[in-house]
């Protein structure tokens, strides 16, 4: 947004894009299992290392047991710059049908061309 706020008479504001295209995904977010809430998840690491990141904070959470979820990413067969991942639940604990994961709209903190997260369960 430009400064304008000392503008006197017949003044003109030009606003430029430098470059065009899209804006990588950055910030944070956290998800909620069972009313248990992650730590700070960081988006701007690549989909492999997010992945990683998203299934320690979920086993973090005491409503989750150590090995009770399995987070994968998924890879399109387009491309693109999506990052999409399976989450299974695994176990005595959390195995099965169970209640899904929330994304704490609150703590969701990303920023970038199109950013949005969502959750889809299958049943």
């Amino acid at each position: 947004t430009p400064e304008k706020s000392g503008l006197e008479g017949a003044r003109i504001v030009d606003v430029t894009s430098v470059v065009d295209g899209d804006a990588p995904l950055s910030g944070t977010m956290k998800l909620s299992f069972r009313e248990s809430i992650t730590q700070p998840i960081n988006v701007e690491v690549d989909g492999t290392y997010l992945a990683n990141n998203i299934d320690a904070a979920l086993e973090a959470l005491d409503t989750i047991q150590q090995e009770g979820v399995s987070v994968s990413k998924i890879d399109l067969a387009n491309g693109g710059h999506e990052k999409i991942f399976r989450i299974e639940f695994e176990g005595n604990g959390v195995g099965g049908n169970v209640e899904p994961l929330v994304i704490v709209p609150d703590y969701f903190h990303v920023i970038g061309s199109s950013a949005d997260a969502f959750v889809l369960t299958d049943g």
